[in-house]
């Protein structure tokens, strides 16, 4: 019966999702030894990645150009395309200027505007350039972006962003990228 079940287990191996591979080892019972004769527990590999869920939000390229970085990005599930109240207040507790960002919507003048209720690749623009921000060298550094789905339905959006340095852009999109994929699963799960 092992044997028929080993091939199903190596279909999602870490290296098929891009992950490192790590290995722990589980104790098997043998079911058919007497309880006061069982030998020593046998061990058996099994691939701990494969059971690893993939990040609700992925970057599937990144392109610098001159003054402005583009990402585009993929929500898969469409339960997580979409900001909450819940996420919203999430987001604000760690990061409490995204409200004040100045945004161009149909609501309002500012994020907060929309904050509860936008996509979760504009929720990450915003997360990102807060970051920027505060890592800035100067005070007085203003960072623009945009979003726009390129295609709702499969999830796939694109955020811009400029920059003053290409590498500080990059280092704060990926930060806003990792605490957006812990909110989204802690708040939208």
């Amino acid at each position: 019966m092992r044997d028929e079940m080993q091939p199903e287990m190596q279909q999602n191996t870490a290296e098929q999702v891009g992950q490192p591979t790590e290995q722990i080892e589980l104790p098997v019972e043998n079911p058919a030894a007497e309880p006061e004769r069982q030998p020593e527990r046998a061990r058996e590999r099994v691939d701990v990645a494969a059971y690893q869920l993939p990040d609700p939000i992925q970057v599937r390229s990144i392109t610098v150009r001159r003054g402005r970085i583009v990402y585009d990005v993929v929500v898969a599930d469409p339960a997580f395309r979409y900001t909450t109240p819940k996420l919203a207040a999430f987001a604000t507790r760690q990061y409490p200027d995204l409200p004040l960002h100045a945004c161009v919507n149909n609501v309002g003048t500012a994020f907060g505007s929309v904050i509860e209720s936008t996509s979760v690749p504009h929720m990450l623009e915003h997360l990102a350039i807060d970051i920027q921000t505060r890592n800035a060298s100067a005070a007085a550094d203003t960072f623009v972006g945009t979003t726009e789905w390129l295609d709702e339905r499969a999830g796939i959006a694109r955020v811009e962003m400029s920059f003053k340095d290409d590498l500080e852009a990059l280092k704060s999109f990926n930060e806003a990228t990792r605490f957006l994929n812990t909110a989204v699963i802690t708040c939208l799960s």
